[in-house]
């Protein structure tokens, strides 16, 4: 396989051989604490992660069977004993790995590595570089450490902080959802940006707010190559802490993925005001709902009508 998993199956692939690769004789726990760079100690994090490895062979099994011109059930023949090792681990973390990695014959490693190849030539994923995946790691961490240790005000630094575990939580996340988790990071930060745009403006302008920012646009690049919704993201971020919006990007947002809508076009329709001539009013106990067209129309009329500002509330 290539050397960056584009795929779920070859992220599948990827992590189980990382596993099989580690001493037999340890413990489901030490094993896949490695595997996942946690601390050995830290059981609700990796509960969590087994979870979610529990769900990787589905989603590569649904990828697999949209492609055109195969037995689906012969090049799934891997998935019988990848559920079944999968599902052990979660049932008994203090058991030794031996009795799970048994389950992994060469059959079942052969035909999970065909699935892999197959996906990447006919339906790869965009996929960020490993070395800036580390990197980008190493530096979010480095982040978490001097904010934490800083001598900013409470409220900046709470605000700081959520962002960088968000950021740290996708960049481990990385080698299950690929790109996925990094999108939703990235959408969900910036609607806290912009729901919280005083705090966010004083802390952008910090310098680790700067280097955050520097970091948020790595990723977003590495993540929106043929992927609308992370460049869009990106840009909804720089917003919140400029109050600019280019107008081309609220036309993508408008027509954009279902990430953004659920988690920016909301905070958007929100911010510009309940009520509005462009639209239903929204009472303080509703928001505006970006699923509805009257909802995008405020958004897009209010911006237009100031340039890309979102207008001062305050002041009117």
């Amino acid at each position: 396989m290539a050397d960056t998993p584009n795929n779920p199956a070859a992220r599948l692939l990827a992590l189980v051989q990382a596993a099989q690769r580690l001493s037999h004789g340890q413990s489901v726990r030490e094993v896949w604490s490695t595997v996942f760079e946690i601390d050995v100690h830290d059981t609700s994090t990796l509960l969590r992660r087994l979870a979610s490895l529990r769900e990787l062979p589905d989603e590569a099994a649904a990828a697999v069977r949209t492609l055109p011109g195969k037995d689906h059930e012969h090049a799934l023949r891997w998935k019988g004993r990848i559920d079944s090792m999968v599902n052990a681990l979660a049932s008994n973390i203090d058991a030794q790995w031996h009795g799970a990695v048994t389950m992994l014959d060469d059959v079942t490693m052969y035909s999970l590595d065909g699935c892999a190849r197959e996906l990447s030539l006919s339906r790869p994923e965009p996929s960020l570089d490993p070395a800036e995946v580390v990197d980008l790691h190493r530096l979010v961490r480095e982040l978490i450490e001097e904010v934490l240790n800083g001598a900013l005000e409470p409220e900046m630094k709470s605000f700081l902080l959520e962002h960088l575990r968000a950021a740290d939580e996708a960049l481990q996340e990385y080698r299950l959802w690929g790109v996925q988790s990094v999108e939703k990071a990235l959408a969900k930060m910036a609607g806290r940006a912009m729901s919280q745009q005083p705090v966010a403006k004083r802390a952008a302008e910090t310098a680790e707010g700067k280097r955050f920012t520097a970091v948020l646009k790595r990723l977003a690049k590495g993540a929106s190559e043929g992927v609308r919704t992370a460049a869009a993201v990106i840009d909804l971020y720089t917003f919140s802490v400029t109050g600019q919006l280019p107008l081309p990007i609220v036309q993508q947002l408008l027509a954009g993925p279902a990430a953004i809508e659920a988690e920016c076009v909301e905070v958007l329709a929100e911010s510009v005001g309940p009520g509005s001539a462009a639209g239903p009013s929204c009472s303080g106990q509703t928001r505006c709902s970006s699923g509805t067209s009257w909802g995008k129309e405020i958004v897009a009329k209010r911006i237009s009508a100031t340039g890309g500002k979102v207008p001062d509330e305050s002041a009117s």
